[in-house]
């Protein structure tokens, strides 16, 4: 598991990188029992793939689509700030 430390510098990529770098999953409880600000953090803002019930297939391939939708979805994010695309309010996206 990682440090609150390493979580706080993937949390500063972003902001600089103005991209998602950590997409939250989940194989356990241990997420929602855990304290501290920066997991409080990712319960309030992410989506975290529910991954407990890997071996049901149906299960699994419903999370994994669910996480590739917004590995996907940051990729075209991605793309949209390197050719300095604006949303409609202006802001780049």
């Amino acid at each position: 598991m990682e440090t609150a430390f390493a979580k706080e510098m993937k949390f500063e990529a972003e902001r600089k990188q103005r991209r998602t770098v950590l997409f939250p999953i989940r194989l356990d409880d241990a997420v929602m029992r855990m304290e501290g600000a920066w997991v409080a953090d990712i319960r309030r803002t992410r989506h975290i793939g529910d991954f407990r019930e890997w071996k049901s297939h149906d299960k699994y391939r419903e999370a994994f689509g669910r996480l590739l939708r917004d590995l996907k979805a940051g990729e075209k994010g991605e793309r949209k700030i390197a050719r300095g695309e604006k949303d409609k309010g202006g802001m780049a996206t």
